[in-house]
């Protein structure tokens, strides 16, 4: 069955052992969407992701990838799918150089040429890369580190994208960068969904949004319409 959404849960309740962190969430992105869910901390927007991938347990409710039933679903079988994830910390192999952690991103490709031909395609999105392909990835600053991050999901060529908090920690001017990589991804073909504790720029470059608190939707609606809520902005997302 062909949907036009690519991501879906449905009453979904999930957590981690006996603690329950997601209470009936229902959320969905559409094809070449950016969905950007924010909230305060707490609120289970990494959870979410971490359902959606099966590295949280989902006790109640449904997750669909392209209308199929992925629930609990294996991250490795999830991933072959084309369902890439970039999470917060430790999203890169710091003793391997960027070329190296590149090629780990499409090491399911046997096809010498092919992964030559999918870096080239990345390093036009990621030019900053090309100078430092036989660094260490330990030696790069957190952006660089976030974009090498994204640079090697975008290697095994996914269809959807999901990011916890690409920009957490980065300087002013990484941020805006990294947020306007994921724009361009997006404009490549790539569905995304990103958690970002930065309300005001996440929401900016999305098309809709889902704001989350104490592990429920409180509202969700056009990213601008979230934006623009006296309410919602004050209450929820320190905006003002």
């Amino acid at each position: 069955m062909m949907t036009d959404k690519v991501i879906e849960t449905k009453d979904l309740v999930a957590g981690y052992g006996k603690m329950v962190i997601l209470h009936g969430i229902d959320f969905y992105v559409t094809r070449q969407e950016i969905v950007t869910i924010v909230g305060p901390n707490g609120s289970g927007k990494s959870t979410l992701l971490k359902a959606i991938l099966g590295i949280a347990r989902v006790l109640k409710g449904k997750v669909y990838y392209e209308g199929k039933d992925i629930t609990n679903e294996r991250l490795d079988k999830i991933s072959k799918m084309g369902v890439g994830y970039v999470p917060q910390t430790n999203n890169v192999f710091t003793n391997l150089t960027v070329k190296e952690n590149l090629e780990m991103g499409a090491y399911t490709i046997k096809d010498k040429k092919e992964v030559e031909r999918r870096m080239e395609e990345v390093l036009d999105i990621f030019p900053d890369l090309r100078g430092r392909l036989k660094q260490l990835a330990g030696s790069l600053s957190g952006g660089e580190r976030q974009m090498l991050a994204m640079a090697r999901a975008l290697m095994a060529k996914p269809k959807v994208m999901l990011l916890d908090e690409p920009t957490a920690a980065l300087s002013p001017k990484y941020v805006d960068l990294v947020l306007n990589k994921i724009k361009e991804i997006r404009d490549s073909g790539v569905t995304i969904i990103l958690v970002e504790q930065n309300a005001r720029k996440g929401l900016e470059i999305a098309d809709r949004g889902y704001v989350l608190v104490t592990g429920k939707v409180a509202y969700t609606g056009p990213a601008r319409e979230i934006l623009e809520h006296p309410e919602i902005g004050k209450l929820y997302l320190g905006l003002k």
